[in-house]
């Protein structure tokens, strides 16, 4: 497979995997809300009868997609995650480093890996709740938050709905979940970038060692401009 077509394929691969790992849509489950057996006419009459009435959230559901129903739950989801994962990663070994391995493009493939470590620190700068509430905006946003009752669901704003008094440390743990694998494929790109394209960088200059003095090498140079005449 040509270098170019290699390079292309790694790319698509890398932006599939951020963007597989963006957190789009949380499915939102609140027990009061259980218990008292409400429907969704309940729901709407108790946030309409007080613009301060919110609907208290006791867990939650992290969803890249609402589109596929057999990821629609957390272990899915999850272990869906980790499959792109390993997928990323074999192509890492397999085709980056086989590549790497030929000696040829050494600089191409250096200054690869260098932009998609980069790409990806960028991407896990963002994996916190703030920066996701920035990104996300849910309350100027429908079908980020989503209320789950009697195995249906309607989007409410963040206004409506309070995910922080129970859910802030799963929020944590699905966002250090996604940075754990994030850092995996990193760490697989330092591998390859360590044992095969350690290079210094193409404006430096090489550093050469010599014993003799500055005259010598300038008596060198004149004798052999000397026996190209």
């Amino acid at each position: 497979m040509e270098t170019t077509k290699i390079i292309k394929e790694f790319n698509e691969c890398i932006d599939r995997l951020l963007q597989r790992f963006q957190i789009n849509h949380i499915i939102c489950i609140s027990s009061d809300c259980i218990v008292k057996k409400w429907d969704f006419k309940k729901v709407d009459k108790y946030l309409d009868k007080n613009i301060h009435h919110r609907i208290i959230i006791n867990s939650a559901i992290f969803l890249n997609s609402l589109k596929e129903d057999k990821l629609l739950n957390q272990y899915s989801e999850n272990e869906d995650l980790k499959k792109y994962t390993r997928e990323c990663s074999a192509f890492i070994h397999k085709q980056i480093e086989e590549l790497s391995q030929l000696g040829e493009n050494k600089y191409t493939l250096n200054e690869l890996i260098r932009e998609t470590v980069q790409k990806i620190e960028s991407e896990i700068s963002v994996m916190n709740y703030d920066s996701w509430l920035r990104i996300k905006n849910p309350n100027n946003y429908d079908e980020v938050l989503l209320l789950l009752l009697k195995n249906e669901r309607k989007s409410y704003r963040k206004s409506k709905m309070d995910i922080e008094t129970f859910c802030m440390p799963f929020f944590e743990d699905h966002f250090t979940f996604r940075k754990m694998l994030l850092h995996h494929i990193k760490s697989n790109l330092a591998d390859v970038f360590s044992k095969y394209l350690l290079l210094p960088r193409i404006n430096t200059n090489p550093k050469i060692e010599y014993t003799c003095n500055q005259t010598d090498i300038c008596e060198l140079i004149l004798q052999f401009q000397m026996s190209l005449k």
